[in-house]
């Protein structure tokens, strides 16, 4: 019998070390794409698409950062992420009316976003920027086999509705919505425990309506399978109708919601990375017991 984790490890480290190197050609990419036309890019992987708007681009500096990148960079007004012992400087435009270039009027949110982003985590940043999210679910390739992941941008109801993005009654629906699945996630876990585990089972159903104390119930207790059981309270959600940050901050909407749609896509990417190598090790795994 072949032993799940090195299997798995072995699948996703080969995963990690594909998107290492597409992290370097998408640095390179930020740097030489064409500043004449919109660009976009595949990024695989895991597999979803980037687009630059028309003009943006960026350009290497060595360290120190020379003049004017580093008067930019202090004033907000430019991202300098480390690329192979020098410095990526991002997004630039050319200079209107004159050589050379100059920052994207308006980018100050997303270098405000960007400054609780560890330095090594910005060339995913400005990925997270450039995704063009979508209005539902897109395949990626895995392994041998197609593997649907939602590419909806999801954003707080609460937030949502105090940039004007939805009106107090998608608000309150979305809300009920949220509750209504949690309760129903209790309900399956509940039917899931066995009869020979009563107590457990009336644990819980008095619990049921309480997610602070069901949970913790549910995290203490050990079913049947010698497993925890697994309990994620719904949350409420409304999400971005399609596009890139990149784009929401070239049409002119409010900075402070330009800043939050930064955080936000730069944390959704990064869980949608965690399910696709989490996809990755089971499907290694599933292949490895194909022949057993």
């Amino acid at each position: 019998m072949i032993e799940a984790g090195g299997v798995g490890r072995g699948a996703t480290a080969v995963w990690r070390a594909e998107r290492f190197v597409e992290t370097q050609d998408f640095a390179d990419w930020l740097i030489n794409a064409s500043v004449d036309h919109p660009a976009e890019r595949t990024i695989r992987p895991p597999g979803w698409t980037t687009r630059l708007p028309a003009h943006w681009h960026g350009r290497q500096a060595a360290a120190p950062i020379p003049e004017p990148y580093a008067q930019w960079v202090a004033e907000g007004r430019l991202l300098a992420v480390p690329y192979q012992e020098r410095h990526v400087m991002w997004p630039l435009i050319p200079a209107p009316g004159r050589p050379g270039c100059a920052p994207v009027p308006g980018i100050e949110p997303v270098v405000r976003a960007a400054s609780k982003v560890r330095p090594d985590q910005r060339l995913a940043f400005i990925e997270a920027l450039l995704i063009s999210w979508s209005d539902g679910e897109e395949s990626f390739w895995i392994g041998d086999e197609y593997a649907e992941f939602d590419m909806r941008l999801p954003l707080s109801v609460d937030k949502a509705h105090k940039f004007g993005l939805c009106d107090a009654a998608a608000k309150q629906r979305a809300m009920t919505d949220a509750r209504a699945a949690t309760l129903r996630t209790m309900t399956d876990i509940i039917r899931s425990i066995p009869s020979s585990e009563p107590e457990l089972r009336r644990r819980l159903k008095l619990a049921r309506g309480n997610a602070r104390q069901f949970g913790r119930i549910a995290r203490d207790a050990r079913n049947v399978w010698g497993r925890r059981l697994t309990f994620t309270v719904t949350r409420p959600w409304w999400y971005w109708p399609g596009g890139s940050v990149a784009d929401a901050l070239t049409t002119g909407h409010r900075p402070d919601l330009v800043q939050y749609l930064a955080g936000r896509a730069f944390k959704h990417s990064r869980l949608i990375l965690e399910l696709v190598m989490r996809t990755v090790w089971d499907d290694a795994f599933d292949h490895s017991n194909d022949g057993v």
